[in-house]
């Protein structure tokens, strides 16, 4: 159901942006450009690089209360077109995903009861918005926030299963699930493919026009290796499937011409020894180096780079990390803290933005893109915040509030 306790001239203002945005998308274009599609990484084959826009590092960090919500926001915002973010958050009994624009809230979609919407939702480049519920149901909404459609997301013996992140592809959007299936459909509810593998298909998925849809397999077991399957978008079909050697726990991130994985083994003695594996756009092993600490997250840039963070305890390390490493596989930079960084980096033209502690504060930290600090922004007007952040359109940091309906703008 829509809210309707939200202000007239909001609803009217995002109607009116609504129309632009449908407007400005088109009806011609390729069947497959994952660019013209609104994913939590910023983009399907983003990984987090928004080298595109210009923020400086920030001086402030402005709350923005939703005060018709209730809860904590459960995962980042989602970046929408016209400076537009969509977000879940908790309710008495669900969840409702929200559109808003700073202080301004748009609409809100609330889930049946007792289902949950999970965090990773997405939008087409028609402007549908996808959310599913962690009972596998799947709605199509409108920009305007108007249930478009729904379904039941199964596997092939017709049980419930847990449904990965959505991954949204030109107008339609992918799902895998923890049943093996990867599943492709288009904004009607048709289903275009279907293919199922031996293991987990429920982490998140990337997807690149030039490469294809890369999918991790997991066994969610040390002791089985896991495997990177690159399909083809438009049928399904398999293009090559490798396997990293070692369990997948990050990734696989598009980064140049490259699918970038962070991966664990585990040694005879227990001992878990995380590393990062890079494959060609045909399936070969690109590189491999050592990391200090267990990958969270990976990040790029437009010239190649890859930005991975890190947390944990390692032989040589302990707390948190973030390690710059070129096209080549070769170190560029490496920065040690205290504490854990738990989220990949957001990277900007020039800088690269994290959430992290110090001393004993959490807050956002600016290096520069050669790895020198440049500042510390605390969060001190919310308890706390999601680990990732998104940068907007308009070059604003966006940070989401953990306990409270809110999202923190830095400039």
């Amino acid at each position: 159901m829509i809210s309707q306790s939200l202000r007239l001239p909001a609803l009217l203002a995002f109607t009116a942006l609504a129309l632009l945005w449908s407007g400005c998308s088109g009806s011609g274009g390729p069947a497959f450009d994952a660019f013209n599609a609104y994913n939590l990484d910023g983009g399907a084959a983003r990984a987090c690089n928004f080298s595109d826009r210009k923020p400086g590092p920030a001086g402030i960090l402005r709350p923005f209360l939703y005060r018709n919500l209730h809860g904590g926001l459960l995962g980042p915002p989602l970046e929408l077109p016209l400076a537009c973010f969509g977000f879940v958050t908790q309710s008495d009994g669900g969840s409702v995903l929200s559109v808003a624009r700073q202080d301004s809230l748009f609409w809100s979609f609330k889930a049946p009861a007792g289902e949950y919407i999970m965090p990773g939702i997405a939008a087409d480049s028609a402007g549908h918005i996808y959310a599913i519920t962690t009972r596998g149901h799947l709605f199509v909404l409108t920009p305007e926030g108007r249930r478009l459609r729904d379904w039941q997301i199964q596997d092939s013996a017709g049980g419930l299963v847990l449904p990965s992140p959505l991954l949204a592809l030109g107008s339609g959007t992918v799902v895998g699930n923890s049943n093996g299936e990867v599943m492709r459909y288009d904004a009607d509810g048709r289903l275009l493919w279907k293919v199922r593998r031996g293991a987990s298909a429920s982490d998140a998925m990337a997807a690149d026009p030039r490469i294809g849809l890369a999918v991790p397999i997991s066994f969610n077991n040390f002791d089985l290796a896991d495997t990177l399957l690159l399909l083809d978008p438009a049928t399904g079909s398999q293009r090559w499937a490798q396997s990293p050697g070692g369990r997948i726990v990050q990734g696989p991130a598009v980064v140049g011409n490259l699918l970038v994985l962070g991966i664990v083994t585990r040694r005879d003695d227990l001992h878990q020894v995380p590393s990062l594996a890079a494959f060609t756009a045909d399936g070969k092993p690109a590189w491999q180096m050592p990391l200090l600490l267990t990958p969270r997250g990976i990040a790029g840039d437009n010239e190649g780079n890859i930005y991975v963070s890190g947390s944990g305890t390692g032989d040589e390390a302990s707390g948190g990390i973030l390690t710059c490493v070129d096209p080549n596989g070769r170190q560029r930079w490496q920065v040690t803290l205290k504490s854990g960084i738990p989220a990949a980096p957001a990277i900007s033209n020039d800088w690269v933005f994290f959430i992290s502690r110090r001393d004993g504060r959490t807050g956002l930290f600016t290096y520069d893109r050669d790895g020198h600090f440049q500042n510390f922004v605390p969060v001190d007007v919310l308890p706390d915040v999601h680990a990732r952040l998104t940068i907007s359109s308009l070059g604003e940091l966006v940070l989401a509030a953990l306990d409270q309906p809110a999202i923190l703008v830095g400039r």
